[in-house]
């Protein structure tokens, strides 16, 4: 097995770019199969070695018939996976952004995922089918945009559970979004769009723990200042 720390180029502040290693190490081995697998290690490197060693021993012994390294994770219920993986994506960065996810975000990946699962009466992670997702969602989710949502949200968990050793490989890894054509992009509202919505919001009654007023208020800022929900959310009386 191979431990090495990530490299990624960054522009920074003045504009030059650098290299910037990631803080934990990562681990590269082959599998009982001979198939070359890499796992997120530690930030300590001690241990990232014994994480190392013991991959590589449980690869031996599958190897040789002694053991199935992933038959508990075949054994528990896929929510107590799902529950691992959200605390996954509550706790770490996002790999393409390289901020923390929101907890909306977090939120509707696991609801999609769950949504499926359920649908689909998925208990365990063998009885992930490709065909019966596809099915799934083909009947039960008809804009076009919002499938290729639930498409992302399945590999993700997917390729999680194999990335972090707790299965072989992914039974979704051929799923497919589809293409959104003719589908129109976000636009700007009008003024008089802009009017009526903080109209029917200041007669709208409590919602989401607020009055129609203190919405529209909020709606209004962000039209004005063109801050996003996350940024709104983080807004204090210092801020102004």
């Amino acid at each position: 097995a191979s431990i090495f720390k990530r490299k990624r180029r960054v522009t920074g502040a003045d504009g030059r770019e650098e290299v910037k290693k990631s803080s934990c190490y990562y681990i590269d081995y082959k599998d009982a199969n001979g198939v070359p697998r890499r796992v997120k290690g530690f930030t300590d490197l001690v241990a990232t070695q014994q994480r190392a060693a013991e991959l590589e021993r449980l690869a031996a012994r599958a190897e040789a018939g002694l053991v199935d390294p992933y038959a508990e994770h075949k054994k528990t219920p896929l929510r107590e996976h799902v529950a691992a993986f959200r605390e996954y994506l509550a706790r770490t960065k996002s790999p393409r952004t390289g901020r923390y996810r929101t907890e909306i975000h977090v939120s509707k990946t696991i609801s999609r995922v769950l949504r499926v699962f359920d649908g689909c009466q998925f208990a365990f992670w063998g009885d992930i089918k490709h065909g019966k997702v596809e099915m799934f969602l083909g009947e039960n989710v008809l804009d076009p945009k919002t499938h290729n949502h639930f498409v992302t949200a399945l590999r993700m968990f997917c390729n999680w559970m194999v990335d972090h050793e707790r299965a072989e490989k992914s039974p979704l890894r051929k799923l497919q979004r589809i293409k959104a054509k003719g589908q129109k992009g976000r636009r700007a509202l009008t003024p008089e769009e802009v009017g009526c919505l903080l109209e029917a919001t200041e007669r709208a009654p409590f919602r989401y723990g607020l009055s129609g007023h203190e919405r529209a208020v909020l709606y209004l800022l962000s039209v004005e200042t063109g801050l996003r929900v996350g940024e709104l959310r983080s807004l204090t009386v210092s801020s102004f």
